[in-house]
Formats: C-alpha cells, structure tokens, sequence
C-alpha cells in the first residue's frame, strides 16, 4: 500500500501550521508518519523551506521528497508543482512493482476492483486493524460480512 500524506502550510483558521502542532509530546505530522511506516515502506515526504526544519522521516525510509529547496540527500527530488513528474515516479517505482492483491467477494462472485478501489479497501481495512491490540505485523486479512434477512 502506497500512503502519501498532504500536509504542510499554515491554517487559516488556527493562523499557523496546524500539522507542527504538539499531541502527547509530538507533532501532529510526526503521529501521522509514525503510524503510516507501520503500514508503508513507500514514504514520499512533501517538505517545505518554511517550516525551517530538516526531513521528518530518516531517508533511509523515504522513496522520494516533494520539495521548495534543493535538499543534500541522495533521493529522487520533485519540485511542489511538478505533479506529472511525482505521479510518473508513483507509477513506475512504486504501483508498477507491488505485488499486494486486495479482492472483493460480493455474495461468492468476485468484484473486479481498479487499482484506485483496491487501495481505498485495504486502506481503510488496514488502518483500522492496525490499531487493534495484539496486531502485530499484518501479512493477510480476511473478512467477511454476511446481512440477516428478515
């Protein structure tokens, strides 16, 4: 599963960037990243030259950074607005490669699911497995929902 988060820039209403914000004893963003490199080993991490601070994840655990300055890492870096290129670089690094399989069985007959479903699915599915006490690492997950008729 590929996570990207969005994240970054000051807040309207809160009048600054809600994402720097302190949660039992860490940032915001640091939860969010901290609980997605448990499900992901696929981390592009959007930086911005404002927030004054260095990456958020070591990059050994990144893929790739979104950037508004040149950072002295060995990574593949993208301008904020080069969307073409960061979708180009999704596709052929990091959905090309995967091998996850997410299927769907609606009443015993399979449900042909895009990738774009797939991802939504397991997604949610995961992110609330995950957080269940006594999960550890998640290799497979099945359920199954069956609806009483009255």
């Amino acid at each position: 599963m590929t996570t990207i988060v969005l994240a970054g820039g000051r807040s309207r209403r809160l009048g600054r960037n809600k994402a720097l914000e302190q949660f039992s004893g860490k940032t915001l963003i640091q939860h969010v990243i901290d609980s997605a490199s448990q499900l992901d080993d696929d981390i592009i991490e959007v930086h911005r030259k404002e927030t004054g601070r260095e990456l958020r994840c070591k990059p050994e655990e990144l893929r790739a950074i979104v950037t508004d300055e040149k950072l002295s890492v060995e990574l593949p870096q993208f301008v904020l607005d080069d969307a073409a290129g960061i979708a180009d670089f999704i596709e052929a690094r990091i959905v090309g490669k995967r091998s996850d399989e997410t299927m769907l069985f609606v009443n015993g007959e399979p449900i042909t699911l895009n990738r774009f479903a797939q991802d939504i699915v397991a997604g949610a599915v995961l992110g609330v497995v995950s957080t269940l006490k006594g999960v550890a690492e998640v290799r497979s997950i099945e359920v199954t929902f069956r609806s009483k008729v009255s």
